[in-house]
């Protein structure tokens, strides 16, 4: 390992993350002399920093393409190793979800340190963390409640968790050289209380002093001394308003000559002084769900008595007699607690002991060897990357396998593992799959040898299979050419003219447009009669992809509005409190049905639609939500009944496209940052984002496996699977784009008159 580089906040930034990973930065380095370590920063003002040399990839937080780009920026270094810092604030986007972007491209080993763990996430956070968990080599906590949380709350493996504390600096401060600080900061008449951080109403500084009164009274020389800039997410949304009212409310007290403020950010060298200097140290924060607190670490490792509420962090490290745990919000314990040690020096002078000694475990020369250690075994263990082909951000797989799987007539449908299984021949699903994945590849500016020739060979399959005389689609094909059936089911029927309304709307030659737009005229009025839910569903998506052309075709409006309607009712019929759901079973492409009436509620404006469209597939979400956060579908081996439990095994990957689909199509509705976050946790489950942690999909070949059982991947890579995962990467890179427009070959009337439709 000669070169490790370094992920977060850092100097001249001002916050305790910065100045903690410009420490282990430092650390790192002596621990291993000669090492190189750079510096990705993170960054709230591109201009407004003077950054030192080692900064040498800068990160806009607010500019998403930025996150995407410092992947690619580490991916081209000669880092080894990156060691990450994560705090929800740090990164961009909502919860800080822009990481992700990042660990999606980084094709380097993580280390990553965890600055808070929190016992109750919202759905975001946990998804965060547990995808963070999924790209790190180790995961690095400063106490062992966070080692607790990240396995028991996120489903961490143990082994995967390493506890290193916060580190602080190897200090012997002398009598002389602390009377000398004092004299310096006007405190030698004082007997000092200190607390030292960024301000903000969370670290209940008011409840020290309200303490104030019941101290002073007893000790008149005690000053309480608050060191710190107010947080700048605060002083945007209300200026300097919770240090004003600290300062209102000493005065209220009369107290006011005892209460001072250090308003702005010191050094670390200043912080040293002033720990130093002060006589108690105290941090009476609100929140137990803290699981680091820089500031308590540096003011116990200097030998410092502490008085703090029992945060996790405080909790942990002022066990057995090394410091005093006072109840949250209560002004008179800490007043006492306070009371008790100015009393008696000689008492407050053992635990100053007890918090030396145990403070040299502590020390950024012991933490920089631990996280030494640590880093040269990620690298070494250098896991395969859930990428696993270098490539450009907005690069979709190949279409290698894809191209083994054709034969003379079309796709076949199924594989021997990579290899086609003629025997089974072709089939109008995977046909059709094929002809929207492949017309998304020519829409992302794919360039691959043979790709127009692939679409033209699925593309005929799926003229040919809809019979002349009945308009109906035929399904399965022999490998010899020969039709096996008179008509197919109502899904592959449906399939099919999803297909062919997607070409209509996207595909860029106006000869394929117009031959597809012939076939979808003869073939959506029998839809009319069906009764497939999900035919229903397909049937639309392909309607409302041609619609969205602009013809104004007034008789596919009615068939959309029809069968939109159907799924409508159907929901009421079955949905309640409990069950946001179409039907008693939640059984395959399950998350059509969602996106389906979005896509018609988008097209229409039908409000319903668009209600019922989002609460089921929220529904969907959170059944197939595993505990640990990734994504887990309904299982094949028995679906899902309401009155039972859903099916875990023979996961499909059907599924994770269909989910993914609909969360894109949703992001369109509400919510479009949380849903594109939705739609890439479920596209995760191809590249290891699953109860497995094993990848089905490969970015070299551009195959994938067939399904995940219970103890096994199934190996075998046939159509349907391969092209899910495909359609599940080109629609996450077409979301992020405008929409292009395409003409319509012929804008006019064109199925039977609403009559026909209504009589049949």
């Amino acid at each position: 390992m000669n070169t490790v580089a370094f992920l977060g906040n850092y100097a001249p930034r001002c916050c305790g993350i910065a100045t903690f990973t410009q420490d282990l930065r430092t650390a790192v380095m002596s621990a291993r002399p000669g090492l190189r370590a750079p510096v990705a920063m993170m960054t709230d003002d591109l201009d407004g920093y003077s950054y030192p040399d080692e900064v040498e990839i800068v990160v806009a937080q607010r500019d998403r393409s930025h996150h995407a780009q410092a992947a690619a920026s580490l991916n081209r270094s000669d880092a080894r190793v990156v060691s990450l810092q994560h705090e929800y604030g740090i990164y961009g986007g909502p919860a800080g979800v822009w990481l992700l972007d990042v660990l999606r491209e980084l094709q380097l080993p993580v280390v990553t340190t965890c600055h808070t763990v929190l016992r109750d996430p919202s759905p975001e956070q946990r998804h965060i963390t547990c995808a963070i968990a999924r790209h790190s080599a180790q995961m690095v906590v400063m106490a062992e409640k966070g080692r607790e949380l990240l396995r028991d709350i996120y489903g961490v493996p143990d082994g995967k968790i390493t506890v290193i504390p916060h580190g602080i600096p190897d200090l012997v401060v002398s009598p002389a050289e602390r009377e000398a600080a004092r004299d310096e900061l006007g405190w030698s008449q004082h007997r000092v209380l200190f607390t030292f951080g960024l301000l903000g109403p969370s670290k209940g500084i008011e409840h020290a002093v309200r303490a104030l009164p019941e101290i002073v009274q007893r000790h008149p020389d005690v000053l309480y001394v608050v060191a710190g800039a107010t947080h700048p997410n605060l002083v945007r949304e209300e200026g300097e308003q919770y240090r004003e009212s600290l300062l209102a409310l000493a005065a209220e007290l009369g107290v006011a000559d005892h209460l001072r403020f250090i308003d702005r950010f010191v050094s670390r060298d200043e912080l040293v002084k002033l720990i130093a200097a002060a006589d108690i140290y105290t941090t009476p924060y609100l929140n137990e769900a803290q699981i680091t607190s820089g500031t308590l670490a540096y003011a116990f490792g200097m030998g410092k008595p502490v008085i703090s509420t029992p945060y996790w962090h405080a909790a942990e490290l002022l066990a057995d007699n090394h410091g005093v745990l006072v109840p949250f919000r209560d002004s008179r314990a800490l007043a006492a607690a306070a009371v008790t040690l100015l009393d008696d020096p000689a008492a407050m002078a053992a635990i100053a002991e007890r918090a030396y000694r145990k403070g040299r475990t502590m020390t950024w020369e012991a933490v920089g060897q631990s996280y030494a250690e640590t880093l040269e075994q990620a690298a070494a263990r250098a896991p395969r990357p859930v990428r696993q082909a270098p490539r450009d951000a907005a690069a979709l797989p190949p279409l290698h396998h894809l191209r083994r799987m054709m034969g003379p007539h079309g796709l076949y449908q199924h594989a021997c593992v990579a290899e086609p299984d003629l025997a089974h021949g072709y089939c109008t699903d995977d046909n059709a799959r094929a002809a929207i994945c492949l017309t998304n590849y020519q829409r992302a500016g794919h360039r691959e040898e043979g790709l127009p020739g692939m679409f033209d060979s699925v593309f005929g399959f799926l003229l040919r299979a809809c019979d002349p005389h009945t308009n109906r689609f035929r399904n399965f094909m022999d490998q010899h050419g020969t039709w096996l059936e008179q008509a197919g089911s109502e899904d592959s029927h449906g399939r099919a003219l999803w297909a062919l309304g997607h070409i209509v709307r996207h595909h860029p030659s106006p000869r394929v447009r117009e031959s597809a737009l012939h076939t979808l005229r003869r073939a959506a009025p029998v839809t009319i009669h069906f009764t497939s839910p999900r035919a229903w569903a397909f049937t639309i998506l392909g309607l409302t992809g041609y619609l969205e052309t602009g013809t104004g075709d007034r008789t596919a409006e009615i068939i959309r509005d029809e069968l939109a309607g159907r799924l409508e009712r159907l929901y009421h019929t079955c949905a309640d409190a409990g069950w946001k759901w179409f039907e008693d079973r939640v059984t395959y492409d399950n998350a059509k049905l969602p996106h389906a009436l979005l896509a018609a509620a988008w097209q229409t404006g039908n409000s319903a639609w668009r209600t019922i469209g989002l609460h089921s597939l929220q529904f969907l979400v959170k059944a197939q939500a595993a505990p640990a956060g990734h994504f887990r579908p309904v299982g094949s081996e028995g679906f899902w009944h309401r009155t039972g439990a859903p099916a875990r095994w023979d996961q499909q990957p059907l599924e994770a496209h269909a989910m993914t689909a609909a969360c894109v199509e949703a992001a369109r509705h509400a919510d479009t940052t949380l849903w594109l976050a939705e739609a890439q946790r479920s596209a995760a489950w191809f590249d290891g984002g699953n109860d497995h942690g094993a990848p089905l999909s490969n970015w070299e070949t551009g195959a994938c496996c067939d399904g995940l059982h219970e103890s096994r991947l199934n190996l075998n890579q046939g159509a349907e699977s391969t092209l899910a995962w495909l359609l599940s990467e080109s629609e996450l890179r077409l979301a992020s784009r405008p929409p292009v427009s395409v003409p319509v070959p012929q804008p006019v009337r064109v199925f039977p008159a609403p009559g026909i439709i209504a009589a049949a």
